[in-house]
């Protein structure tokens, strides 16, 4: 059975878009494996109101366009998932290198680990960007878990090692509908789009991006401003 990334990518090749577009394609595929949506069929996904409609309009193909609307949507409801963990994660990953004071103190720190590590991919992403392997990390906490106090030493040293790396920055809790926006903007430089356009006469936003990301967020209120500037100060690989 054809995955997602097949589907697209085939729809991508007998499409009317230009050579830009075609190589922006890698940046898509490194979204699917993020998400997951390899493994769902795009002809049984629901049809997208905003994104699909826009790219298609655009000489991308329906299949195609109905699953990179696909994944704008569901890469920005994970990235808005794990901004709600990660401060919660880095502050359980410092207080777990500390010395330990109360037993309590340390099992609530486990325990917000280990429901980062099930409901979100913050854990991942930053062992990854420390270039260490989360699994020892997770085997650990599951055994401190489980009663071993014998691991508490190593969950500290390996707590430690990634200091460096555990940063927050401003607006950490972006919502999904920014956080879409900001990967559809780079999308939208492949066809000449990528900014916004304010209307003094209404006082609104009216350029077509924003207006397609509030149909399909169900958000008239959408402020693209805060995406516009990720985008605008950032590449694909930084996103």
């Amino acid at each position: 059975m054809a995955t997602l990334t097949d589907l697209i990518a085939g729809e991508l090749s007998q499409a009317r878009v230009s050579e830009q577009t075609r190589q922006t394609w890698q940046t898509f595929e490194r979204l699917l494996l993020q998400v997951g949506g390899a493994l769902v069929r795009v002809a049984q996904s629901p049809r997208s109101l905003g994104y699909e409609p826009w790219i298609v309009e655009r000489g991308g193909g329906r299949l195609g366009a109905r699953g990179l609307a696909h994944v704008l949507v569901r890469a920005g409801k994970r990235r808005a998932n794990d901004n709600q963990w990660r401060g919660r994660v880095v502050k359980a990953l410092r207080n777990l290198a500390k010395p330990l004071r109360r037993s309590s103190a340390l099992r609530a720190r486990i325990n917000t680990l280990l429901q980062a590590w099930e409901q979100s991919s913050v854990i991942e992403t930053i062992f990854d960007q420390a270039k260490r392997d989360e699994r020892e990390f997770v085997r650990l906490l599951e055994a401190a878990r489980a009663g071993d106090a014998s691991v508490f030493g190593r969950l500290a040293k390996l707590a430690v090692a990634l200091d460096p790396f555990l940063t927050l920055t401003r607006g950490q809790n972006r919502r999904a509908a920014s956080e879409a926006h900001t990967l559809f903007l780079h999308i939208g430089r492949s066809w000449g789009g990528g900014s916004y356009t304010w209307d003094p006469i209404t006082a609104d936003f009216i350029d077509p991006q924003t207006l397609v990301t509030r149909l399909e967020f169900n958000n008239d209120r959408f402020d693209p401003r805060p995406a516009y500037r990720r985008a605008k100060n950032s590449t694909f690989k930084d996103l």
